[in-house]
């Protein structure tokens, strides 16, 4: 992690990157949180855009290590949901305590998803998960 960016705000267009991999907007606002800014991202998807903003901020980053789930992985199976699954939890994101800044609750609403996905059987995130009939194996 670098500090060029340090003390800077960056608002990041194009942010919301729906479906697998990391579109421009998202690629540019990891970039630039890795540098030191403070990213705001912004998206015709807004829901989309507030989740990964979320994920930028350093204390969510530090507990998904805590739970032992990797950033990476956590931001792919977010990324492989659908609207109405991202919509809810851009609700309970904007309606955790001051905005939004209730971290631990944003880390157990993910926590629980990668839960859900790995007993339906469409995920494989956690080792103690005795796995459903869905896709991943």
């Amino acid at each position: 992690m670098g500090e060029r960016l340090a003390g800077k705000i960056a608002i990041v267009t194009g942010a919301g990157s729906r479906g697998p991999g990391v579109g421009n907007g998202k690629a540019t606002a990891i970039l630039m949180a890795r540098e030191g800014a403070r990213v705001l991202c912004v998206d015709a998807q807004k829901d989309r855009a507030l989740v990964n903003e979320t994920f930028l901020r350093p204390q969510l980053q530090a507990k998904l290590r805590e739970f032992g789930v990797s950033l990476q992985d956590a931001q792919a199976r977010v990324a492989a949901l659908t609207d109405q699954e991202i919509s809810a939890l851009a609700r309970q994101i904007e309606t955790a305590p001051a905005g939004g800044t209730d971290v631990l609750t944003f880390v157990l609403v993910i926590f629980i998803v990668l839960l859900i996905t790995d007993i339906m059987g469409f995920t494989t995130v956690f080792p103690f998960v005795k796995h459903g009939s869905g896709k991943a194996k």
